[in-house]
């Protein structure tokens, strides 16, 4: 069983890779502070609170067999699961965890993974911000912006007071994938509707049920 779950596991970054080939082998002179990041930053899963958002989860329901609407959701929400709605990123340092928790936060290095034959730059920031560690923000884990042609522009990361080895590594955080978009450059609506048009794609990223 567990074999199986980490197979799937690497079937779905493996899908998540080829949807977004932008963030391979990113520039490691690129980034130095959080400016690529600024912005209002909204979690992913706020994507479905629109008007097709309830119809996205039915349909996709339609091609994974066993699932219901509510299960699919569910699915996605894990997978995209942060404890927090927005991340406003002010400067070069300055965070905002949903306009309450502000902090500052340094750059601290580049650390690479592999996924196959996939080579994957995570960003590391950390904060001494006693809130913001409180909160359990100590480090953020980026990856660059990116987007598959004319599809939403996005970036996933991690976050958390552990280690970013354990992080970006470890089995136990391996189908927890945090994404965000800019707020004021994405129809909800408009992205979801698009989405509707590919949901057997989408289906396809749901794990088999046990019989």
């Amino acid at each position: 069983m567990k074999s199986k779950k980490i197979l799937f596991s690497m079937m779905v970054m493996v899908f998540l890779v080829l949807l977004v080939p932008a963030f391979i082998s990113a520039d490691d002179n690129v980034v130095s502070d959080l400016l690529p990041w600024k912005g209002n930053n909204e979690t992913y899963i706020n994507l479905f609170n629109t008007e097709s958002g309830d119809s996205f989860f039915e349909e996709v329901a339609n091609y994974a067999d066993g699932y219901d609407a509510e299960m699919v959701y569910n699915y996605f929400a894990k997978m995209y699961e942060t404890s927090f709605s927005t991340m406003k990123i002010v400067d070069a340092e300055t965070v905002i965890f949903d306009d309450e928790i502000e902090a500052k936060y340094q750059y601290i290095g580049n650390f690479n993974t592999v996924w196959g034959e996939y080579s994957i730059s995570w960003y590391i920031f950390r904060t001494e911000n006693n809130e913001a560690i409180k909160a359990g923000y100590k480090h953020l884990i980026m990856m660059p912006y990116h987007g598959d042609g004319d599809g939403m522009k996005h970036c996933h990361m991690r976050y958390g007071n552990q280690n970013f080895d354990f992080l970006t590594t470890d089995l136990s955080v391996v189908d927890w994938w945090p994404t965000l978009f800019k707020t004021y450059q994405v129809d909800k609506e408009e992205v979801v509707q698009g989405m509707m048009k590919q949901v057997k794609m989408y289906s396809s990223m749901l794990p088999p049920l046990e019989k």
